[in-house]
């Protein structure tokens, strides 16, 4: 039974860096895409620091199309710093369909993570009910954020250790695909 298991493991993992390596799974979004996308055999649109609702967003469609043009799957991760956007869900909803929907056929957006700072916290909950009308409007697929811990978190309570980047993202290709 255990060789079983294991194998049937073994096999979903082979498969599923077969798909990245030759179907180009790309990882756009923020830092925390950034840092899922240097895990693995990747095209990596993240941007450091900017944002969908901060920073340049023309800048940043310029660079995700760059990346997710020749991809069969790109993943969002929308990023916690996304969540200091104080406008209305109207406009965040606009943002998203210019931004994140052209990237290409085949998106699966993943929830952002709960900060254990609680400004980021609340702006996450506030915003996710609308994420996910617009998602189920555009049919786009959405996964919940993997399980996580706090020794898994580097210091500054958003960003996460290298191996918990490599687990996270294998998780999240998995929920995907």
């Amino acid at each position: 039974m255990k060789i079983l298991k294991f194998l049937s493991v073994l096999g979903l993992l082979l498969a599923t860096n077969t798909y990245a390596q030759d179907n180009k799974i790309s990882f756009a979004g923020d830092s925390i895409a950034y840092g899922l996308g240097m895990t693995g055999p990747y095209s990596n649109g993240g941007i450091v620091g900017a944002g969908v609702a901060v920073g340049n967003p023309v800048r940043n469609e310029a660079h995700w199309l760059q990346y997710t043009k020749s991809t069969q799957l790109t993943i969002v991760e929308i990023g916690t710093n996304d969540f200091w956007y104080k406008g209305n869900e109207d406009h965040y909803q606009s943002l998203l369909s210019t931004y994140i929907l052209p990237l290409n056929k085949n998106i699966c957006l993943v929830e952002a993570p709960l900060s254990e700072r609680s400004d980021i916290r609340q702006g996450v909950l506030r915003i996710k009910p609308f994420i996910q009308n617009w998602a189920n409007q555009n049919n786009i697929k959405m996964v919940s954020f993997p399980t996580y811990t706090l020794s898994d978190r580097t210091p500054d309570g958003i960003h996460f250790t290298l191996n918990a980047y490599k687990r996270l993202a294998k998780e999240i290709v998995e929920k995907c695909l």
